[in-house]
């Protein structure tokens, strides 16, 4: 070692470094394999959770690891979309300070007032119906149409008085959901689950795909109807709606794909 000069000394550390990597690596991957189930999933987790933020400064750049927990994308996904989020209320009188008793919920699809609910909520053609907004603004609806079990409202707009502020939610496509992904159902309350399973309607011929029609979820919320149900990006993947007396989520492409129809014909 005393007649290494010191090129050589760097070479030397460098090499012993080397090899001690590529031993803790094997040893890692060693003990990884025999590892219990519960601590490797423990480990994929908060790797998987794991982030790398990358910060330019002057001079060399700097990399700062973050953790992010599920509960923060969770926390994220309720925030942004509680404002697209309405209560569809009832009333046999019309009176604004009396919206009447809650059906269920529904979802802000544009700025100009359309909104959107499961068919299977609205049971009587001659109630007035209204939308309680997050922040307990009462609007008067006008029912618009009804398309693949879906209602379409839009909201009354009185004279001489200012439009309403609304905040339509924001729809991810539903083709791209995955079973075993987390997801977050909202309506009067929040709970959170992961995609159970997937039901397709096969296609008519061999050349028309199969079509996604409803996303089955574990979110245990039995008394809530017509809540929607977000990925943790925030996006809205389905609303939930009773079909065939079954409670499932229908695909957020089925909702716009019937708005877009909707709209046609209010053209």
């Amino acid at each position: 070692m005393e007649h290494l000069n010191k090129t050589q000394l760097v070479l030397l550390a460098l090499l012993i470094s080397f090899v001690s990597s590529i031993a803790t690596g094997i040893v890692t991957v060693t003990l990884m394999q025999q590892a219990p189930s519960g601590v490797t999933q423990t480990i994929n987790r908060v790797v998987e959770k794991t982030i790398e933020k990358v910060i330019p400064i002057k001079g060399p750049t700097l990399t700062e690891t973050k953790i992010i927990k599920e509960e923060d994308f969770v926390v994220a996904a309720v925030a942004s979309n509680s404002t697209g989020v309405v209560r569809i209320t009832i009333s046999a009188e019309p009176s604004l300070g009396n919206p009447g008793g809650e059906i269920g919920n529904g979802l802000i699809l544009s700025g100009d007032g359309y909104i959107v609910t499961d068919s299977g909520t609205v049971v009587a053609v001659d109630n007035i119906y209204y939308a309680v907004t997050s922040d307990d603004q009462i609007l008067q609806l006008s029912r618009v149409a009804d398309k693949k079990g879906f209602t379409f409202f839009k909201v009354l707009n009185k004279e001489k008085m200012p439009a309403p502020k609304l905040s339509p939610v924001v729809f991810a496509d539903s083709d791209k959901v995955k079973v075993g992904q987390s997801v977050v159902s909202l309506g009067s309350s929040a709970a959170t689950g992961i995609v159970s399973s997937l039901s397709y309607e096969s296609g008519n011929s061999t050349s028309t795909p199969k079509s996604l029609s409803f996303i089955h979820t574990s979110t245990n919320q039995k008394d809530e109807l017509s809540s929607a149900v977000i990925n943790l990006d925030g996006g809205v993947i389905g609303l939930v709606g009773m079909r065939g007396g079954m409670r499932s989520t229908i695909p957020a492409n089925t909702i716009r794909d019937a708005l877009a129809e909707v709209l046609k014909k209010q053209q």
